[in-house]
């Protein structure tokens, strides 16, 4: 299963092209639902969850209003054995021209008990988000959430 969703997130990076540093359409709620697999070194965490997050593109920065340069995420839930305990919390999701990819800053956390923070960095693309993302100070995520509505990244 972890070997299938390593291979779809390579295929997609390596056809995807480069992005962009908007999301469209501004102004709009959404969730985003996928398989994530969660890892963390000390102590020893590994489960592959069903990760929901859910959030809003924010005002739009152009006239008329088609793209936004942030969102909010207003967090995240997991389902899935040894899952529900992870949450995950919200925050702003932004562009990072340094690296050309958004990234959002939170806290996992596990009944409660914060386990890792900081900066997951991810992309956007046709309506996916796609991660593969370290987490301060021993975790990392991997995944490929499809947003509801469609957000995209766009010039």
């Amino acid at each position: 299963k972890n070997i299938a969703m390593m291979g779809a997130l390579l295929s997609r990076t390596v056809v995807t092209p480069a992005y962009a540093q908007y999301l469209s359409p501004p102004g709009t709620s959404f969730s985003a639902t996928g398989t994530v697999e969660f890892t963390k070194a000390s102590p020893p965490i590994s489960v592959v969850c069903t990760l929901t997050l859910t959030g809003s593109t924010d005002a739009a920065v152009d006239s008329p209003p088609t793209k936004t340069a942030t969102a909010t995420i207003t967090g995240g839930t997991n389902t899935g054995t040894g899952c529900t305990a992870l949450t995950v919390d919200g925050g702003t999701a932004s562009y990072d021209s340094g690296t050309g990819d958004w990234v959002f800053s939170t806290v996992v956390r596990s009944s409660g008990t914060p386990i890792c923070g900081g900066p997951v960095h991810f992309e956007v693309d046709s309506g996916d988000i796609i991660f593969d993302s370290d987490i301060a100070p021993d975790c990392h995520a991997l995944g490929i959430l499809t947003s509801s509505p469609t957000i995209n990244d766009v010039p």
